[in-house]
C-alpha cells in the first residue's frame, strides 16, 4: 500500500512538472485566451468603468485624483492577476498544500491586524501597506472559495467509493478545515459582520448547490427567513436598549428598521442615502451634480456609492448597474450549471455566490432593508482590495470556464463511437 501511494505522489509530481514545462507555451496561452468567457469580460469590463467613472465623481469635492489613481492601480493589479490566471498550470488550482499555504498567510495577516491596528468604524479589518490600506479578509473570501471546493471535491460519495481508504491527505483535509474555522474566527473578533455574513454565505451556498439536498436547502433558507424576522423583531421592539449599548453594529440593527428614530446618530447615513435616491428621481441630476458628496453622506465613495449613482443618474443608472451585476451572476451560475467536473463547477458557484451576496447586502443595507455592514459593491465602490479580490474571483471563474472548454464534448464522443 504504501508503494502505491509513493507511485501516486510520483505521477502527480510528473504531472506538475510537464505543465510546468509549458508554462510559457506560446499555444497553450493562446488557446486558453481563445477559451475566455467573452461575455463574462465585456460585464466586468463595463462594471469596473463605471465604478471608476463613479468613484471620481464621488469624490470630486476631496481628492479625486488621488481616488481614482488608486483605484486605477487596483485595476491593474486585479486585470494582471487575472492575466496570471489564465496562463499558470492548472494544477496549480487544486493543489491544497498551494492553496493552504495562501490561507495560513492571510491567517497571519487577520492576526497582525487585530493584535496591532486600531479599529476603524467599528471594526479592526485594516492595516496599512506603503501608506495604502489593505484589508486581508476581502482574500479569505476568495481563497475560501478554493478550500471549500476541494473539500467538496475529495469527500465527494462516488470518489471515496472508489477508493479502499483514505489516503495520506486526510491531514491536510483537517487542516483545511481548522483554516476555514480560524479565519471565520478570526474575522469574528475584528468584529467585521458584514464580512462574516458574506464568508459564511458563500460558502454555504456552495455546498448547498452542489451537495445539499433539497432537506437541507430548504433548513437553510428557512432559517434566513426566520433569521431576518427576528432581527426586524429584535430592532423594532428593542431599538432604544440596542443603541444604548454605544455597540456599533447592535446601532445598526436598531436603525436600519426605523432610522427616522434615530437621525441624528446612527440613523443620518441611511437617512441621507435615501433623499439621494428621492432627489434622482427617473433620470438623475447629472453625473457629477450630485450633493449628497459634498459632506451629507460621508464616504460616499465606498459603501454607500449607489445613492450617488441613483441622485445622478436616477433610477435608470442604478437599473442599469444592477442589471449588468446580476447579468454576470446569472452567467456565472449558468457555466456552473453546465460544467461536467465537481471542482470546476463548486468554484464557479462560489464566485457567483459570493458576488451575488455581496452585491445583496450592499444594496439591501443603501435602501435600508437590511442593516449596514460596510461591504462595498463589487467593482463599483472605492477600495482597492475589494476591487483586487473581485477580479481574482472573477480570474478563477474565467480559469474555470477555459478548463471546461477543453474538456471533450461526451455527447460528441458517444455520437462518433456509435457511428452517427
Amino acid at each position: 500500500m504504501a508503494n502505491n501511494e509513493e507511485h501516486h505522489d510520483a505521477s502527480k509530481s510528473m504531472r506538475l512538472k510537464k505543465s510546468l514545462k509549458g508554462f510559457f507555451s506560446k499555444k497553450e496561452m493562446t488557446k486558453n485566451f481563445r477559451l475566455i468567457d467573452k461575455s463574462i469580460v465585456l460585464i466586468t469590463t463595463l462594471l469596473v468603468v463605471i465604478g471608476l467613472i463613479s468613484v471620481f465623481s464621488a469624490t470630486m469635492y476631496g481628492n479625486p485624483i488621488s481616488a481614482i489613481t488608486t483605484q486605477s492601480l487596483s485595476v491593474v493589479i486585479g486585470v494582471t492577476i487575472i492575466g496570471i490566471m489564465l496562463v499558470v498550470p492548472f494544477e496549480l488550482f487544486k493543489n491544497i498544500r498551494l492553496i493552504l499555504l495562501m490561507m495560513t498567510i492571510l491567517i497571519v495577516l487577520l492576526i497582525y491586524t487585530l493584535a496591532t491596528q486600531e479599529s476603524v468604524w467599528g471594526a479592526t479589518s485594516w492595516f496599512l501597506v506603503l501608506g495604502v490600506s489593505f484589508q486581508p479578509s476581502e482574500f479569505v473570501k476568495v481563497i475560501g472559495i478554493l478550500v471549500i471546493s476541494w473539500l467538496i471535491k475529495y469527500y465527494d460519495r462516488e470518489v471515496i467509493l472508489t477508493k479502499r481508504k483514505l489516503p495520506n491527505w486526510i491531514n491536510v483535509n483537517n487542516a483545511a478545515i481548522v483554516s476555514l474555522v480560524i479565519s471565520w474566527f478570526l474575522i469574528l473578533l475584528q468584529p467585521d459582520l458584514g464580512m462574516l455574513i458574506i464568508l459564511t454565505a458563500t460558502l454555504g451556498l456552495i455546498f448547498l448547490l452542489t451537495k445539499g439536498s433539497l432537506k437541507w436547502n430548504v433548513i437553510a433558507y428557512s432559517v434566513v427567513f426566520v433569521g431576518y424576522l427576528l432581527l426586524t423583531i429584535i430592532g423594532r421592539q428593542f431599538g432604544d436598549w440596542l443603541v444604548s449599548k454605544d455597540f456599533h453594529m447592535f446601532e445598526r440593527i436598531a436603525s436600519f428598521i426605523d432610522p427616522f428614530r434615530y437621525s441624528s446618530d446612527s440613523g443620518y447615513q441611511i437617512i441621507q442615502g435615501l433623499m439621494a435616491f428621492s432627489r434622482g428621481g427617473w433620470f438623475g441630476m447629472g453625473l457629477g451634480e450630485g450633493v449628497s458628496k459634498q459632506g451629507a453622506l460621508p464616504v460616499i465613495e465606498s459603501d454607500y456609492i449607489l445613492a450617488n449613482i441613483a441622485e445622478e443618474l436616477g433610477l435608470i443608472g442604478v437599473l442599469v448597474v444592477v442589471g449588468l451585476l446580476f447579468s454576470l451572476i446569472v452567467i456565472i451560475y449558468q457555466r456552473a450549471a453546465a460544467s461536467t467536473e465537481l471542482y470546476r463547477k463548486s468554484v464557479l458557484i462560489g464566485v457567483a455566490s459570493l458576488l451575488l451576496v455581496q452585491s445583496v447586502i450592499n444594496i439591501g443595507g443603501v435602501v435600508s432593508i437590511l442593516p449596514l455592514t460596510g461591504v462595498t459593491l463589487p467593482f463599483i465602490s472605492y477600495g482597492g482590495t475589494s476591487m483586487i479580490a473581485m477580479l481574482s474571483a472573477i480570474g478563477l471563474a474565467l480559469r474555470m470556464i477555459v478548463e471546461e472548454g477543453k474538456e471533450p464534448n461526451i455527447n460528441l464522443v458517444y455520437s462518433k463511437q456509435k457511428g452517427e
